[in-house]
């Protein structure tokens, strides 16, 4: 059952907090931050403060595999929990724009972490039958909490265009640290990776058997990077990339 609760609080963080700011991005821009400015200038901000949660998301994504290999999975998801419960709070706290871009940044870090740590984590967890269901999960969740986010855009703002008040959009920003809440506290409950463990568990008796116990070993960039390594990294990118082409998102 710890799979689909972190494959759910893992689509969460992805959905709601990516999902949000399309019903206050243009409200606070055209009302707020740069009334006098030209349709361009405004466009242009309107796109820095939407795509910002990507740009940390894209940090976070390169960064979740490295981070689950050195500490594991669980206290991967530990922080992955913690920098959303963090950011989301702090996106909301500020009315500065620049502060705002900032820390919806450093929220992206969480969003780039969860796509990556929260399905990993459950096909490590689960039978090769159940994988299949498991990552449909995922998807239910990011696609059900961006509908949610546009529910609660509908809330706070009917009309779009209309001006927004401070504290409706800064609830609106806050709201996203509630998955990041609940994941930082099942990572406790949670157990570590089966596979995670064995893979340790494998290294460690190999170093100690062949007397490299304790020394520096190959970071795997070289595995990454070879021949077949490279199929693989091919393969990810035209999902990923078909992935949104086709606008599933």
């Amino acid at each position: 059952i710890y799979p689909i609760f972190v494959s759910l609080l893992g689509g969460f963080i992805f959905g709601y907090n990516t999902g949000v700011i399309s019903g206050i991005s243009d409200p606070m821009i055209k009302h707020k931050f740069f009334i006098e400015d030209s349709d361009f200038v405004q466009s242009l901000y309107s796109g820095l403060l939407t795509a910002s949660i990507l740009l940390g998301a894209a940090f976070g994504s390169i960064a979740a595999p490295m981070l689950a290999e050195r500490i594991g999975r669980k206290k991967s998801l530990m922080i992955c929990g913690a920098i959303c419960a963090i950011f989301a709070p702090l996106t909301g706290a500020f009315t500065t724009f620049a502060l705002i871009v900032t820390f919806r940044t450093f929220l992206g870090l969480s969003v780039g972490m969860a796509v990556v740590l929260c399905p990993m984590y459950c096909n490590e967890m689960t039978t090769v039958s159940a994988r299949g269901r498991i990552g449909t999960v995922l998807q239910i969740a990011i696609c059900g909490t961006i509908l949610l986010a546009e529910i609660v855009n509908l809330a706070f703002n009917p009309h779009d265009d209309d001006e927004i008040s401070d504290i409706s959009w800064q609830i609106q920003f806050i709201l996203g640290c509630i998955p990041g809440i609940l994941l930082f506290i099942l990572s406790f409950a949670i157990p570590e990776s089966t596979a995670y463990v064995h893979v340790q568990d494998s290294r460690l008796e190999n170093l100690v058997e062949s007397g490299e116990y304790g020394r520096e070993t190959d970071s795997g960039w070289s595995a990454l990077f070879s021949l077949q390594g490279t199929k693989w990294i091919l393969i990810g990118v035209i999902l990923a990339s078909v992935n949104q082409l086709t606008g599933i998102n």
